[in-house]
């Protein structure tokens, strides 16, 4: 299939059609289009923003490109195109499903969620949530580090492990992890509360406020006294005592 003049950036139409070669939907050629002019541009999410307001798709298009995107790249950052996609489109009663194959693990996805609710069906990258407003976020696998980086409201699910800092910087909204946390858990967090059902290697590093609740062990705690914030072991307060 030949792609448009213009749908992609220039030098790009032959590897795209050669990927895409099954697919006759214009919108999906569009939004692979898109990714290519992202990585020309800084793959910031900001910049993201912009591309995606250029493309016409809907839900269904946007699930088919995430199953396709490892033929396209294997880089990380490709996880804020996909949150800026979704972002321009998702209403509060949606509820969308993004699965990667491949192999392909993302950073950024969920940034500035504002509505709806995503399942990501596998692993993801760091930053998982960054900046999200509301809705809910599910990820059926582990996360690395920072879930919920800088988090101002809504609700992050983690079937799986989460990596280091964990609600870092995090000033509302909700974080439950249903398997283990890294070092460093709500480090520098102001509000809000992180709720993990397994095991802590470190939490409350500079615990500005908020609460985290721990239904396993914690390695280490490391509450200051100058600081707020409350942190909790198998029901019982063990920060401040």
């Amino acid at each position: 299939m030949r792609l448009p003049k213009g749908f992609v950036a220039k030098g790009a139409e032959k590897k795209l059609e050669e990927l895409l070669d099954d697919y006759s939907n214009r919108s999906l050629f569009r939004i692979a289009g898109g990714y290519d002019r992202f990585n020309e541009t800084g793959k910031l999410y900001n910049q993201a923003v912009k591309i995606s307001k250029g493309i016409i798709y809907d839900q269904f298009n946007l699930e088919e490109f995430c199953k396709i995107l490892y033929k396209l790249t294997n880089d990380c950052w490709a996880g804020n195109y996909v949150s800026a996609l979704v972002n321009k489109i998702i209403k509060p009663e949606d509820t969308f499903n993004l699965e990667f194959p491949g192999d392909l693990v993302l950073d950024g996805l969920g940034t500035a969620l504002k509505q709806g609710k995503v399942y990501i069906l596998g692993d993801a990258g760091y930053s998982l949530g960054y900046h999200m407003y509301g809705g809910e976020l599910c990820l059926r696998g582990n996360a690395a580090y920072l879930v919920g980086h800088n988090m101002l409201g809504g609700k992050i699910v983690v079937d799986g492990d989460a990596g280091d800092q964990a609600g870092f910087t995090m000033q509302g909204g909700e974080i439950i992890i249903n398997g283990n946390a890294g070092k460093e858990t709500g480090y520098d967090m102001d509000d809000g509360l992180i709720t993990i059902h397994g095991d802590v290697v470190q939490a409350g590093w500079k615990l500005n406020g908020g609460k985290i609740m721990v239904h396993g062990k914690i390695k280490n705690i490391c509450g200051d006294h100058d600081l707020e914030g409350e942190i909790y072991e198998k029901g019982v307060k063990v920060w401040p005592l």
